[in-house]
């Protein structure tokens, strides 16, 4: 199948002009920037899927009727009717949008569904067949589309009309935790007390902070892009919720035959100072309990990568280096191998959801843990957002530090890994640093404890 394509001006174009420029249904925009090096090389936008894939209490449907199939299965179904080989860019249309925590019900006996009062699907992925590709690195914009030179032009049309880009306003109450601080401290004893018996080695407990709002929500994205910048920034127009994010990790990515995972765990503050920076940075590579930590998820991203990969080509190509966001700095490596003929990223995106910084080691028996001692469901949390390409690559971010936005309330979740000596109170102040950067763009000024 062919790609139609066309290069337009570019010197007046933002990705968040285009995003606000266009008018179409469920509109999505993931963003990046060259800050990051090549892995921020492109933004996307797109408009009116033309397809809906959906994953509901375990139950697939497609365009709302149901299916019997996996939902990934039905997906990948859906995609091989438009292959498309050309690599110019990694997205080039395909399935875009979330596959939530709980996808892994359909592979893995983990427990019971909890109760979801957000009331949205496990997974949501929407076929987009036209897209907006913005090239940092050559400074061009190209138009993508897999039906026809007329999509094309008419999208380039509807780009090139004249528009005023508007400031949008957005009023926050305070966020309150759904659990509370005490009730979060018992998740951690209660951990401390499976890895004391041999049952685990870590796990991520999460908890829940909302606010009520009214106005643009898509300014909280501006602020959060301004405020906090990553590699992965999406802001997704979904039936039902809108998702706001700028996360800093891939839960897996794959680009031609190469797949990857970069596990991010070990947090610290940012310093008030420069000097502080540093002091904090080289406190955090010289911590024992956040050093052990991470290397057991390192282990754990090799275990998942060599299920997919080619014999022998599995290999760490960055090892713990520190990374610095708006209001934390984590302790960052990389893995990376050759997909094993024959697999997917289909396959990839399979062994790597949910990623073990979100969940724990071992795995599965961490999600076990997690589903004892949560309430409800995670949905959208510490699952992945991002693309299937219809030239078969693939990248899904990790759905943390992202704001899911249902009706007139916004959502916020954030964990901490616990290990034996975890100390509970930090762990809690943990799950505040992480999630400080999304609440104090809304409105962290007043966050109820």
């Amino acid at each position: 199948m062919p790609l139609y394509i066309k290069e337009i001006e570019a010197d007046e174009l933002t990705p968040v002009r285009v995003f606000k420029q266009l008018t179409g249904k469920n509109k999505a925009l993931l963003e990046s920037s060259l800050k990051f090096g090549l892995n921020g090389r492109y933004s996307f936008i797109s408009q009116n899927p033309v397809d809906k894939i959906t994953l509901t209490e375990g139950n697939t449907a497609y365009n709302g009727q149901p299916s019997t199939a996996l939902f990934l299965d039905e997906v990948e179904k859906r995609m091989s009717e438009n292959v498309v080989n050309d690599h110019r860019f990694p997205f080039i249309g395909g399935a875009l949008g979330y596959v939530g925590y709980e996808t892994i019900h359909q592979y893995e006996n983990i427990g019971e569904y909890l109760p979801d009062p957000l009331d949205l699907p496990e997974a949501q992925l929407y076929l987009y067949k036209e897209m907006v590709v913005f090239d940092h690195i050559d400074q061009t914009v190209f138009i993508t589309s897999i039906e026809s030179q007329e999509k094309v032009d008419a999208l380039a049309t509807e780009l090139q009309k004249e528009s005023q880009l508007s400031k949008g306003e957005v009023q926050v109450t305070a966020f309150t935790s759904a659990i509370g601080q005490s009730a979060f401290e018992e998740m951690v004893e209660t951990a401390q007390v499976a890895i004391r018996q041999g049952e685990i080695f870590q796990v991520v407990p999460s908890q829940r902070m909302s606010a009520n709002y009214t106005g643009d929500t898509f300014e909280i994205y501006r602020r959060l892009k301004r405020r906090n910048p990553s590699p992965y920034l999406y802001y997704l127009e979904m039936d039902g919720c809108t998702i706001i994010g700028s996360s800093p990790e891939s839960v897996v990515a794959v680009h031609g035959q190469t797949i990857t995972m970069k596990p991010i765990a070990g947090t610290r503050r940012r310093g008030a100072t420069p000097a502080e920076d540093d002091i904090l940075a080289a406190e955090l590579m010289a911590d024992e309990k956040e050093v052990a930590e991470h290397t057991m998820l390192v282990d754990l991203a090799r275990n998942d990568v060599g299920r997919m990969a080619e014999n022998g080509t599995v290999e760490v190509t960055k090892l713990m280096t520190v990374e610095k966001y708006s209001d934390v700095m984590h302790i960052v490596s990389e893995v990376s191998a050759i997909l094993k003929q024959g697999h997917t990223a289909f396959d990839a995106l399979r062994a790597g959801l949910p990623a073990g910084t979100v969940s724990g080691a071992p795995k599965i028996a961490a999600m076990r843990l997690i589903n004892q001692m949560e309430q409800v469901k995670r949905g959208i949390y510490s699952g992945g957002v991002g693309y299937f390409s219809f030239n078969g690559d693939m990248d899904f971010a990790l759905a943390i530090r992202t704001m899911v936005v249902k009706e007139e309330t916004l959502h916020v979740q954030a964990g901490a890994g616990v290990v034996l000596d975890s100390v509970p109170a930090k762990e809690y102040e943990e799950t505040l640093n992480k999630a400080k950067a999304l609440m104090e763009v809304a409105r962290y000024d007043s966050f109820n404890r």
